[in-house]
């Protein structure tokens, strides 16, 4: 409550946010915690009727070929590692892919908006494609 700027002082209810807090046990606070750091994204429903409206303007033989040359590119050694292993947000990302009907423009646009939140992800963890932590020295 302090880290967000509460006033420990101002009473709720006849009862202090402090006085609030020691009154529960230690598994409820980190049960609070732990819901309000697992709320789910929400993706903006404009973005999402612009990119239905993006995926409706492409044909659908030519969103199964767009499908399967970026199935076909995450399936390239190219896309290995240093130590020629896969990294987990290509195998995560091609299975994703691999799943895709390219007859249904709402499965496609789920499929587009979870592979950019694995993308996300994947960068608030510091991590490259490759799985490894990033030059910080280079250019």
């Amino acid at each position: 409550m302090l880290r967000n700027g509460a006033d420990p002082r101002l009473e709720i209810g006849y009862q202090s946010p402090v006085s609030l807090a020691n009154d529960l046990d230690d598994t409820t606070i980190i049960k609070l915690f732990n819901v309000r750091q697992e709320q789910p994204k929400v993706i903006s429903t404009t973005n999402t009727f612009q990119m239905k409206i993006k995926i409706l303007k492409i044909p659908s033989d030519e969103r199964s070929a767009n499908i399967l040359a970026v199935y076909n590119l995450l399936s390239d050694p190219l896309m290995n590692n240093q130590d020629g292993l896969v990294p987990e947000i290509i195998e995560d990302i091609k299975e994703l892919v691999g799943e895709i009907d390219p007859q249904s423009e709402t499965e496609l646009c789920k499929a587009i908006c979870d592979i950019k939140e694995k993308i996300s992800a994947n960068k608030s963890n510091g991590l490259n494609l490759h799985g490894s932590t990033p030059n910080k020295g280079a250019f």
